[in-house]
């Protein structure tokens, strides 16, 4: 699950075995007014995500379950 709050902290938990527990919530580096998260054919997730001035984002797990790049911006912004 990945969620940003009011003040564009990022934050993540996940499920630590196949329908079992959940982990305490885990805050990303970084600020977004928004995020989604997909996860790519072998299995790592990646997170897009847009600030306050439009300008667009995306991180990605380095393998599967593993850890994070740093943000890359994308080209282009988008406005509500």
């Amino acid at each position: 699950i990945f969620g940003v709050n009011s003040a564009g902290s990022i934050f993540q938990k996940w499920q630590t075995s196949p329908g079992g527990q959940w982990s305490p919530w885990s805050q990303i580096e970084g600020g977004l007014s928004s995020i989604a998260a997909e996860a790519n054919a072998d299995g790592r997730l990646q997170i897009f995500g847009v600030n306050s001035a439009g300008s667009i984002f995306q991180k990605w797990q380095t393998s599967p379950g593993g850890q994070w790049s740093p943000w890359s911006q994308i080209e282009g912004s988008l406005r509500p």
